[in-house]
């Protein structure tokens, strides 16, 4: 591995920004994944550095990345800069990374494709997505991790600090089963 990506490695685990951000850089050296899904790509600075931080550990050309997001859907009043559909595809080429980018709300994007996006090594849930579209969303997530899947959710605690905190699997099973009992109640 070149000197150059060492280095670059070691500023997204130590010094990037955000902060909350570096836990993730430094699971990937633990997790070395292949298949990550993000739900909530936001302006894509943390998918770039994601994918740049797991491609010292395989090649990008061996890794496939989903992105769920309201992309161009995004409400005009929301505090966070979005990405456009047009602009993510731009730079996931030139990542070299097979990404499939989903537009939409997390329930309506997942609802379509969570079939066809099973065994992600990693899935980061960003803390702007709709509340109750992650609610029913959490229907679909357990088919679409293995058994050593991570979950992450990024959370605000009361002093504004942000953190990336792991799902159990327990809970992940939980949240889905409350799902689908109401599926079958609606």
């Amino acid at each position: 591995m070149p000197a150059a990506s060492q280095i670059k490695f070691l500023y997204f685990c130590y010094f990037s920004q955000p902060v909350a951000d570096r836990a993730i850089y430094r699971l990937v050296k633990r997790l070395k994944p292949s298949r990550i899904l993000e739900l909530g790509i936001g302006d894509g600075s943390r998918a770039k550095r994601l994918i740049e931080a797991a491609a010292r550990f395989r090649p990008a050309a061996e890794m496939r990345y989903a992105g769920v997001d309201l992309f161009e859907a995004r409400p005009a009043d929301s505090a966070a800069r979005g990405l456009k559909l047009k602009d993510a595809h731009v730079l996931f080429k030139q990542l070299g990374v097979k990404a499939q980018l989903l537009p939409g709300d997390p329930n309506g994007a997942l609802s379509r494709s969570a079939n066809a996006l099973r065994d992600n090594d990693l899935v980061l849930i960003a803390e702007d997505q709709n509340a109750a579209s992650l609610e029913q969303a959490w229907f679909y997530i357990p088919r679409m991790l293995h058994a050593r899947s991570v979950v992450l959710r990024e959370t605000t605690d009361a002093e504004g600090v942000r953190s990336w905190r792991e799902i159990p699997r327990d809970e992940i099973d939980s949240f889905a089963a409350a799902q689908k009992v109401r599926r079958r109640v609606a």
